[in-house]
């Protein structure tokens, strides 16, 4: 009898430390979580920018600034780069890549006969930007559309899910909106 007690009193120890290790355990998985989540939102961005998740499994951030413009954005922290993609009033897709690496305060630095790559004024960020027009189906609704910008060993490669272009798109149309 003595000897059940004791197994059982074990089995009730084993039993609270598998709950309590599996409490801190997925605590400490929320927490990660979180502080990485926070670290994309924020990465690159000026104190008054506020990103939020427009598509977290896609990696797709979503601001809509004062002027209504929509502007989308996808961020790889493992090459400490960004890209923002947004429609210009002529119906072209902006991409802005930002590279973080120290470079000489607003200056442009060329590679080859084709590129053009400028440094900001805190000597932080490298930017390419590229406005063209872009083979975007905007009938599409589903798959993604692929977009590399090469730069030589600056190098951005997006995939933004056609569903997320859709939201550019109908800001884009709501933007030219005529009041009555």
């Amino acid at each position: 009898m003595r000897r059940m007690k004791k197994i059982l009193k074990a089995l009730m120890y084993i039993v609270i430390l598998i709950v309590v290790s599996s409490i801190l355990i997925s605590q400490y998985i929320s927490y990660k979580d979180n502080k990485y989540n926070e670290e994309q939102l924020s990465f690159g961005a000026l104190k008054d920018e506020k990103w939020s998740w427009q598509d977290k499994f896609n990696n797709i951030q979503i601001r809509k600034f004062k002027e209504g413009d929509l502007h989308l954005r996808q961020v790889d922290l493992g090459k400490e780069q960004y890209s923002i993609i947004s429609i210009s009033k002529d119906h072209r897709l902006n991409v802005i890549s930002y590279f973080k690496v120290d470079c000489k305060p607003e200056t442009n630095i060329e590679i080859g006969s084709t590129y053009i790559l400028f440094c900001d004024n805190s000597g932080k960020w490298l930017m390419s930007m590229v406005s063209t027009d872009f083979q975007v189906d905007w009938s599409k609704r589903y798959g993604e559309f692929n977009l590399v910008l090469d730069r030589g060993v600056f190098r951005a490669e997006l995939s933004i899910p056609y569903a997320s272009l859709a939201l550019l798109e109908r800001e884009y149309i709501l933007n030219k909106a005529i009041p009555n």
